[in-house]
């Protein structure tokens, strides 16, 4: 029998961990708007030419679940998760150093989008695993995640970008 101990302390991790995946996931796609009036600014870009960033973000995140979730079921949620992770933080990191905006759609884009879609599905199936008694709760509390990610990101982000801006 190799199914996960249930609701234990282990188990109470995972929800955790599924509430900051949540967080970062949720909250990345859905504060993407505040980078608009940054880059329209730096890029000298029409608005609905630099969302496409925010597009292929959410599109590829949506789109990598078909592979994600037969990964995870082959290889484990551990290891496609945290393929996810470096993907997100990689091209996070890159979006930094952005000097064209194809750079920017490059990196905030696919390459955090590739991750996001790596990181999100695994994240959100495992949770179920672990408990039978209190299924709804945890994943209540696993998925809580994103408003406060949504909430959080928001007011992180536009203070980020008015005190540090989007050039280093």
């Amino acid at each position: 029998n190799n199914l996960p101990p249930e609701e234990g302390l282990r188990a109470w991790l995972v929800v955790l961990g599924s509430f900051c995946m949540h967080w970062v996931a949720l909250g990345s796609i859905y504060t993407v708007g505040l980078f608009v009036p940054f880059y329209e600014e730096e890029f000298g870009k029409p608005r609905q030419e630099l969302i496409v960033f925010g597009t292929l973000q959410t599109s590829l995140l949506f789109a990598f679940g078909i592979f994600s979730g037969k990964l995870a079921d082959v290889h484990g949620v551990r290891k496609v998760y945290g393929f996810g992770c470096i993907f997100y933080v990689v091209g996070t990191f890159l979006a930094s150093f952005a000097k064209e905006f194809w750079h920017v759609v490059l990196t905030q884009g696919v390459l955090t989008g590739i991750g996001l879609g790596f990181m999100y599905w695994p994240g959100v199936t495992v949770v179920p695993m672990w408990f039978s008694k209190r299924r709804g709760l945890a994943t209540a509390l696993a998925v809580l995640g994103s408003g406060v990610g949504q909430f959080a990101n928001g007011l992180i982000i536009q203070h980020l970008l008015d005190t540090r801006g989007t050039s280093h």
